[in-house]
């Protein structure tokens, strides 16, 4: 019989060994990311493991944000993350959904978020639901023992263009895990000049507390006359590259030095023997998103948010409230809203 229970301190270790024992098993799953995720958003974890006879068969994260007016729950938080249960058989997974629906239903949750994992194979009973919203995971399986001949080969002539026009115009990448000062700054212009928010000078800064440099993070810098003018974060966990963030200072788009970073890492990880560069989730019609991630030889899959609503006042609320009162949790699809504002 398969029974769920929270997970505790000592069995932490457990839980990511199981992660890595699976294809699916993804970073955002980690120990490590919840205690990034804790430390950056103040959230409260409830990461529920799946027994039989004492063996874990599934595992399934979730956060929790609370306001004075009641909680909310995702599985994941931060900026569309993957979550989703984790499970070697089917009836773990059944146990790990019944266990989120009754946290779903419960009359004190206001809302609740499960992003399905895109690398996942489908089938089973989808979570307590009545409003979907749908991102497209792009990711590139990575050649087998490769270098520089097999990523170029990978990639479309267009990339490979741009990365010798960013070495024509004296664009130079360094490895530098010293460098995440940079990756934030960077990414924070860039998000700014996009009005979009930026993940947390705190995530970046807790990083080298949770995850060993080299081993699980490389930070790639591109200089132009000494300047730094891009970096790009890359994480890894269980076989897979996240390219976790990345940026290129306005004054510099025109060296092209990002095409120069994503082709140099993309080389290292394959040297290193990874299995797949996961480029993360893309909503639909985001043509210039989809059209560079397609350069770097990149394969599409659909993924879903699976979103159930018991405070109906919630979709009353104008979608900066909405993010004012649960910050970096998913709440609703702002479709769904009364206003009807996207």
């Amino acid at each position: 019989m398969i029974g769920v229970d929270r997970l505790t301190a000592h069995a932490e270790g457990e839980w990511d060994e199981f992660l890595r024992s699976r294809p699916d098993g993804l970073f955002g799953h980690s120990t490590a990311y919840r205690n990034l995720l804790v430390t950056a958003l103040g959230c409260e974890p409830e990461y529920l493991v799946a027994r039989e006879g004492g063996e874990i068969r599934g595992v399934l994260p979730v956060m929790w944000s609370t306001d004075a007016g009641g909680r909310i729950c995702n599985s994941l938080p931060y900026h569309g993350s993957p979550g989703g249960p984790v499970c070697a058989d089917t009836r773990a997974h059944q146990a790990l959904i019944d266990a989120w629906d009754e946290r779903a239903a419960d009359p004190g949750t206001l809302a609740s978020t499960l992003i399905e994992n895109p690398f996942s194979s489908p089938g089973g009973r989808e979570p307590l639901h009545e409003l979907t919203d749908e991102r497209i995971s792009q990711f590139t399986v990575l050649p087998r023992g490769g270098g520089e001949e097999e990523v170029s080969a990978l990639i479309s002539s267009e990339a490979r263009f741009n990365v010798r026009r960013a070495a024509r115009k004296g664009v130079s990448i360094e490895h530098d895990n010293e460098a995440l000062r940079d990756v934030h700054r960077i990414h924070e212009e860039v998000m700014a000049a996009n009005s979009a928010p930026a993940k947390s000078r705190r995530f970046f800064e807790a990083i080298p507390s949770e995850l060993r440099p080299g081993e699980d993070y490389d930070v790639w810098v591109a200089r132009v006359a000494g300047e730094v003018a891009a970096a790009l974060l890359v994480i890894r966990f269980n076989g897979v590259s996240e390219y976790f963030t990345s940026g290129t200072r306005a004054e510099f788009r025109s060296h092209d030095p990002h095409p120069a970073l994503v082709f140099t890492a993309l080389v290292h990880e394959t040297r290193g023997g990874q299995r797949i560069w996961n480029w993360g989730g893309t909503r639909p019609g985001m043509a210039g998103v989809f059209h560079f991630k397609r350069k770097w030889g990149s394969r599409e899959r659909p993924y879903r948010y699976f979103v159930h609503i018991n405070d109906q006042s919630l979709r009353e609320s104008r979608p900066e409230k909405l993010l004012a009162r649960f910050p970096n949790f998913y709440v609703l699809p702002f479709s769904a809203l009364a206003s009807g504002l996207f």
